[in-house]
């Protein structure tokens, strides 16, 4: 990741992986995995968060940028990164037009039945 630009989707709805954090979202509590912070940290790289979305034309992707990882900035602060923009996002998302309930990729356990058991 470091010798070129990469695009690597990584969806951190917590299923997988073993170094999770949680936020709130839509009132719930719902686990986050970090796995995307970690390679973001490593790579120096953008937060992206990809959906579709319906237009005239039929369905669309809509990625919206977020945070880069700078130099500087440590794992924590890649993680907060993370955890902000991707908070952000879903619940911005939750909040839109139903048409545009689709993401592009990834499964939200937290949201379905209760807490995706």
């Amino acid at each position: 990741m470091r010798k070129g630009a990469r695009i690597v989707s990584i969806v951190p709805d917590g299923r997988k992986g073993g170094n999770f954090a949680q936020t709130t979202i839509a009132g719930r509590s719902v686990k986050v995995a970090l796995g995307a912070a970690k390679l973001a940290y490593f790579g120096k790289s953008t937060f992206v968060f990809a959906k579709s979305r319906w237009t005239e034309a039929g369905l669309t992707a809509d990625f919206t940028m977020g945070p880069k990882v700078e130099q500087n900035d440590s794992k924590e602060k890649a993680e907060e990164y993370l955890i902000a923009f991707y908070t952000n996002c879903v619940t911005e998302w939750l909040r839109g037009d139903p048409i545009d309930f689709a993401p592009m990729g990834g499964y939200w356990p937290d949201f379905v039945g209760s807490g995706g058991k």
